[in-house]
């Protein structure tokens, strides 16, 4: 069985589009799915990237998020 790379984890990294659609084309290209569920998921995980991409979020490096930089209050 091949194994994917697990090191450095992206979750300790800044965000990188480029990085996030490898690995997961990668993870999705590994799977026994059919090639129609594999461009779904593919298709799934550029959505995602969108959503990242927009996000003026803090990475694991900053503090915690409040409720409040989603205007949530209590």
């Amino acid at each position: 069985m091949k194994t994917l790379p697990t090191e450095p984890a992206l979750a300790a990294q800044s965000y990188d589009r480029t990085a996030l659609l490898s690995l997961s084309d990668q993870i999705i290209a590994s799977l026994r799915f059919s090639h129609a569920d594999k461009s779904k998921a593919r298709n799934a995980c550029q959505h995602l990237a969108d959503a990242l991409g927009r996000c003026r979020g803090r990475s694991n490096s900053g503090g915690a998020i409040s409720k409040n930089q989603f205007g949530l209050h209590g």
